[in-house]
């Protein structure tokens, strides 16, 4: 019979709880068992937020998100995008679809479907959102 450990002792909720940190300035180059391997990359969104005062924004697609101040920008240019109420809404739904570790954004069919949803997508160019697991 297999040992159950202890959570003190299983690797695993932390290796999770480091992934979903630095999500967005890592890539998992292996992961298996009891070895983990990441390589560093820029995070898109951390010179903003440096001459910003420390706002927290996180990338989605071209852009970063201000979770601060609501406020949507492209990488490379800096472009300022308003934001409807409805289009901030759908966003930050966007960003709280993620698991623990998980990098990929997941929506249910019902929202992913939406005309709201799709406008925003439009718009902004977005092409990456995966379908939730039924």
């Amino acid at each position: 019979k297999a040992a159950v450990y202890p959570l003190d002792l299983r690797p695993k909720i932390s290796i999770d709880a480091f992934l979903t940190a630095f999500r967005n300035s890592l890539v998992v180059e292996h992961l298996s068992g009891q070895l983990a391997v990441f390589r560093k990359v820029k995070d898109p969104c951390r010179s903003y937020e440096i001459r910003h005062g420390g706002t927290m924004t996180l990338p989605i697609g071209s852009y970063c998100y201000s979770w601060g101040c609501g406020e949507l920008f492209h990488i490379k240019d800096k472009t300022r995008f308003k934001l409807t109420e409805p289009e901030e809404a759908m966003i930050q739904k966007l960003f709280r679809s993620r698991k623990l570790r998980q990098v990929e954004f997941t929506l249910d069919r019902e929202t992913r479907e939406s005309d709201a949803f799709s406008r925003l997508r439009k718009r902004l160019g977005l092409d990456f959102v995966k379908a939730e697991a039924s």
